[in-house]
């Protein structure tokens, strides 16, 4: 019983094939954002007074279709709140909030189009709203809860995006009968997720598909009332799977127990002849699905283990649990690695997909001597893995991915690390992500190469130190304020740096504080309490020096050479003390 209640906490694949207009008195909205934008949706339903989120869905450029799923109330009045977003420093963040009243009919269906430029609460313009004369195309989840649903908040609906999941849709809980029910446009079939916090559930989909399940909201039990001939096979596939699943993709279960990876192991070698019974079964008639369903096994197969020992290194080094990092695995994994791998862009249709590639090299990268670890490099890696993929396509997103999630310094790095590469940046969505990243860094060219020996700041005795005074020595500085925490949290990181050097009279480490002169008591007090070796010097609020060099975000660390010419002007961080002394060392050299 207990394998049954975590198993559905791993994998719950719910499908149903109830006819959209069956259930009477619902409400679907379906629309269009008619300009190139993104905006949040929400639908806001009020009854005796009280408010709550009936549906919310997410629009962004190039996806402007939407659409909601409300259930029946004759007591209940609507609202359509559109939230338009505009890019900030690294995400996209709230512009504005424009709430406009809608008159909904119960059992009627309704078509929108937003024009965000339009918007106007008080006039009510830039939404538009007509009856729905035609049959639906859309595609509904719909379901019941029982046991404590409402302590799950809502119901999500995720679709996959490049071998990640990304949120789509999502719907309230029905306080009077456990209810839910979410529409979204499905214009292309495939593997979509319905999640709570509490689970996840994979199904397919289909263009004009509907989904009706029932849930177990306290232990995750489900009932499929209806499937496709598509979701009974996944579904034969989650409970075959269970052995591997059940610890590999939920954490709530091996943290609460006891696990023997031994036994673990022994139950995934025990269960490949009937995975690869079941590949062999997948029916043609198909195409699409058989081709993600292949790759659905394939993954969950394979990465479901590769997570459950990435968290197991977690725990046993004590460190957060969702770290990545595989330590020592058993000669057992050595199956998962095979030449020709990741050949089929397939991968890139199941959720976990892009997880799986990462935690796959992962394990390649535990496989190596401690030697050949500590001895390589980003851009290293980052050949290993690249060189590790035989999908074109494949290698596209997963340069996207890295992109999105890699610390790169400066432009240095970024051309070591990712221009190899930019061939495979061709896919639209690629070639904009890469053009991004080379962007935040190009402009630190026009003073790479320059002298730096203009520069001369107050010291703490109010002596004017000229950079002139540092020529035939390497400089590394570090800018910094009072008042910035992250800061001084690398002061620590700094001081190990500076005593690795402490005998070399060919480099010079100098603080710059971008406090103002008003406050130059709070930085001679700084200096004192954090005992900050090396030389300090006092920018009044960054007006000579860090303004002059666009720096915008600190703490940020420089590097000067030996003839005074900018070398870096965005170096590691001192926590990251094996990438800052490569810098310092080649300086040296």
């Amino acid at each position: 019983m207990k394998q049954v209640r975590f198993w559905v906490l791993a994998f719950c694949i719910l499908v149903a094939s109830v006819a959209v207009h069956a259930q009477t008195g619902n409400i679907l909205l379906s629309g269009t954002v008619a300009e190139n934008a993104n905006v949040e949706l929400g639908v806001v339903k009020t009854v005796n007074n009280k408010k709550e989120i009936a549906g919310e869905y997410k629009v962004f450029a190039g996806r402007p279709d939407f659409a909601f799923a409300l259930l029946p109330d004759k007591n209940a009045t609507y609202t359509l709140k559109v939230t338009t977003m505009k890019m900030g420093h690294v995400r996209l963040e709230k512009d504005k909030v424009f709430e406009i009243p809608m008159k909904l009919d119960s059992g009627k269906n309704y078509t929108l189009k937003i024009t965000p430029s339009k918007l106007n609460a008080q006039s009510k313009t830039g939404v538009e709203i007509k009856p729905l004369t035609t049959k639906s195309t859309l595609t509904v989840v719909s379901g019941t809860f029982t046991n404590n649903a409402l302590a799950l908040g809502g119901v999500g609906i995720q679709r996959v995006e490049n071998g990640t999941m990304v949120p789509f849709a999502s719907a309230n809980v029905a306080a009077s009968d456990l209810r839910f029910r979410v529409a979204v446009p499905v214009k292309e079939e495939g593997f979509y997720y319905i999640t709570t916090i509490r689970f996840r559930c994979r199904v397919y989909l289909k263009p004009a598909d509907a989904l009706d399940l029932k849930i177990d909201a306290k232990n995750g039990v489900f009932s499929v009332v209806n499937g496709s001939n598509e979701n009974k096979l996944v579904e034969q596939w989650q409970t075959l799977s269970l052995p591997i699943t059940q610890y590999g993709y939920f954490r709530t279960l091996f943290q609460s127990d006891t696990l023997n990876l031994e036994n673990y192991i022994a139950n995934h070698a025990l269960l490949q002849p009937a995975v690869a019974g079941f590949k062999s079964s997948i029916p043609a008639t198909n195409s699409k699905f058989n081709a993600m369903m292949n790759q659905a096994v394939e993954v969950d197969n394979e990465y479901a283990p590769l997570n459950l020992l990435a968290y197991l290194t977690a725990r046993k080094m004590s460190k957060f649990a969702s770290a990545k990092t595989i330590a020592n695995p058993p000669a057992y994994f050595k199956l998962f690695m095979q030449p020709n791998k990741f050949n089929n862009a397939a991968i890139l249709k199941v959720g976990e997909g892009m997880s799986y590639i990462n935690m796959y090299h992962q394990l390649r990268f535990g496989y190596l001597s401690e030697a050949e670890r500590t001895g390589m490099w980003k851009e290293d890696k980052m050949k290993m893995m690249m060189d590790g993929i035989a999908n074109d396509t494949v290698k596209s997103y997963f340069l996207k991915e890295q992109l999105q999630t890699n610390t790169i310094n400066n432009l240095s790095e970024f051309n070591a690390i990712f221009k190899p590469y930019q061939k495979y940046a061709t896919p639209p969505d690629v070639k904009a992500k890469y053009k991004a990243a080379y962007q935040v860094f190009i402009g630190d060219t026009a003073y790479i190469g320059k002298s730096a020996y203009h520069l001369t700041l107050p010291d703490t005795s109010g002596r004017m130190v000229s950079f002139k005074e540092f020529k035939g020595k390497v400089v590394l500085i570090d800018v910094w304020a009072t008042w910035c925490g992250p800061c001084r949290a690398q002061f620590p990181f700094m001081k190990e740096v500076e005593k690795m050097y402490e005998h070399n009279e060919n480099i010079v480490f100098v603080g710059i504080s971008t406090d103002k002169v008003k406050d130059k008591q709070k930085w001679l007090n700084a200096i004192q309490k954090e005992g900050l070796p090396g030389i300090q010097l006092l920018d009044d609020f960054g007006m000579a020096f860090a303004r002059k060099y666009d720096i915008a975000a600190i703490p940020r660390f420089l590097l000067i050479d030996k003839q005074g010419r900018w070398i870096e002007v965005r170096c590691p961080k001192p926590e990251d003390k094996r990438e800052l002394t490569r810098y310092i060392d080649q300086a040296l050299q």
